[in-house]
């Protein structure tokens, strides 16, 4: 074999662990209720989202099975177990069988966005009947803030225990950085599903500053500037 085909081979196997290297992943846990309650939806959100047709499918999803429940509790900081399911703790996901949720973070301060880490989604119902998650997770930025682009898809997990998290890690987190708004879209098991918490981690996409020079670079500035004082120290001469 040639050395010049060995190189080829190498420099694609390279690029494929690159590229296996660059991906988000799922992360379960079953039989769970520990959630965040200083996630980006709880500090940094810019407002909460309603049943109105834009940020969500239309005003029949999200909906709850209690005095209270429904969209406002996706956020509030608390994962429920599967009897309160049933009641003010949980958002049922009906319809057509397919929901999503737009939640848009605040850029009044931090002006260029955020980066994420993890989207955690805890699930569950009463039986085993509707307790599957199924959703994908989109994001746009600041830069383009109307464009949704994948980040996971077919986020699914089934928990022994008829409630539990499922979460997608971003790694690394430059995968999904200067964020504006996060987008789940959630797809149903016989027509609804339970969920009762989205955590969305992350922090603030640092500020562009000024360019500071690599040691290695300033080195060669410096080189340089020797070479042409010597030069001109030879001219005068």
């Amino acid at each position: 074999m040639s050395s010049k085909r060995v190189l080829t081979i190498v420099a694609v196997a390279v690029f494929a662990l690159a590229a296996t290297a660059q991906a988000a992943y799922l992360d379960t846990e079953d039989a769970t209720v520990a959630c965040s309650n200083s996630d980006l939806l709880q500090t940094s959100l810019a407002y909460q989202p309603t049943n109105d047709g834009v940020e969500t499918h239309d005003t029949y999803d999200f909906v709850g099975w209690g005095p209270t429940g429904g969209l406002p509790i996706l956020n509030d900081g608390e994962a429920a177990l599967p009897a309160e399911y049933v009641g003010a703790k949980a958002a049922g996901i009906a319809n057509d069988g397919h929901s999503w949720i737009t939640y848009t973070l605040d850029t009044s301060v931090n002006t260029a966005g955020y980066d994420l880490s993890s989207i955690d989604v805890f699930h569950g119902w009463r039986d085993s009947g509707r307790d599957m998650c199924d959703y994908d997770v989109s994001f746009s930025t600041v830069a383009a803030p109307t464009t949704f682009a994948d980040l996971y898809s077919d986020a699914q997990y089934n928990p022994a225990s008829d409630y539990g998290r499922t979460g997608v890690i971003v790694e690394p987190t430059d995968l999904a950085t200067g964020v504006k708004a996060v987008r789940i879209d959630i797809y149903a098991q016989y027509g609804l599903k339970g969920y009762s918490e989205i955590d969305v981690v992350g922090e603030a996409t640092p500020a562009a500053g000024p360019v500071i020079p690599e040691p290695s670079t300033l080195a060669i500035w410096a080189l340089g500037l020797l070479g042409l004082l010597g030069c001109a120290r030879r001219k005068r001469k």
